[in-house]
């Protein structure tokens, strides 16, 4: 059997956006008159979708069903406004995707971001004949 077509996941292997979200959270929590955390806490926070990273964000005496709804849809629109300012693919990235590219292998992104979010830093980031 040979390999066709390799996905990637998109925050943490083909970007580092972790300041753009700890900082975008960090607002949502200070909306909220809510302690924020150093950025560097965010690594503890990510990886199990928006509301994981909001739950564990969130004290534990705001953590009730309302306020996680409600810090949830306020972080997707303060992530959706300034998700670009410091994200930025991860070095060697590009030259590991052009080596896969040719060799003649498909490419693709899985990513729990909302689909159109996870288009848009596609977009921005890589060539659009990268990824099909």
């Amino acid at each position: 059997m040979s390999l066709r077509a390799v996905v990637f996941d998109l925050d943490g292997t083909l970007v580092n956006s972790l300041a753009d979200l700890g900082e975008s959270m960090n607002e949502v929590l200070a909306d909220l008159a809510l302690p924020q955390h150093p950025l560097d806490a965010y690594r503890r926070f990510v990886g199990d979708g928006i509301r994981m990273l909001v739950w564990r964000a969130l004290p534990a005496d705001a953590r009730t069903d309302a306020d996680v709804a409600h810090s949830v849809a306020r972080l997707r629109d303060v992530y959706g406004a300034r998700w670009d300012r410091k994200t930025r693919p991860y070095e060697e990235v590009d030259d590991t995707l052009n080596r896969l590219v040719a060799l003649d292998l498909r490419l693709g992104v899985l990513s729990n971001k909302p689909h159109a979010l996870t288009v848009g830093v596609v977009a921005r980031f890589f060539r659009p004949e990268t990824f099909t």
